[in-house]
């Protein structure tokens, strides 16, 4: 997908630190499939030469990944709904971005089911920042 995004000159800033973070039990499989399914609609939403961030941070017990983009937004009512299945922010809309409207409620479902969170904030002017936690698993070499 990052492929896909740089074609249409929208660039991905990795904020992520080098070093490794302590680990989660999660399933790759399906941690991959929320990030297709997030990066899906930066492809949908952010429009040419905007930008992606990517950064994370830790605390004792968790990591915290942050997907940020440039894109149009979601209004302020419409974020309790975003990861609702078959929501959509802008019904005219559905033509011409396409989609399911599965593919946050996919992402909170396979986020939960490893454990963590995920939701969504406004960016001021204009797009959306996406907070995903999972827990860690605690280092046990002594």
């Amino acid at each position: 997908f990052t492929d896909r995004l740089e074609e249409r000159g929208i660039s991905i800033q990795n904020l992520l630190p080098e070093q490794s973070v302590k680990s989660a039990m999660v399933d790759p499989d399906r941690l991959r499939q929320v990030f297709v399914n997030l990066l899906e609609n930066v492809a949908r939403y952010v429009s040419d030469s905007g930008i992606l961030t990517v950064r994370s941070f830790r605390d004792p017990d968790s990591l915290t990944l942050i997907l940020e983009d440039s894109g149009q937004g979601v209004p302020d009512e419409a974020l309790p709904h975003l990861f609702d299945r078959f929501y959509r922010t802008d019904l005219s809309r559905n033509r011409e971005t396409g989609g399911s409207g599965l593919g946050l409620a996919i992402c909170k479902n396979l986020i939960e089911a490893h454990g963590g969170s995920i939701h969504a904030e406004s960016v001021e002017p204009h797009g959306l920042r996406i907070v995903i936690t999972i827990k860690t698993v605690a280092d046990t070499k002594q």
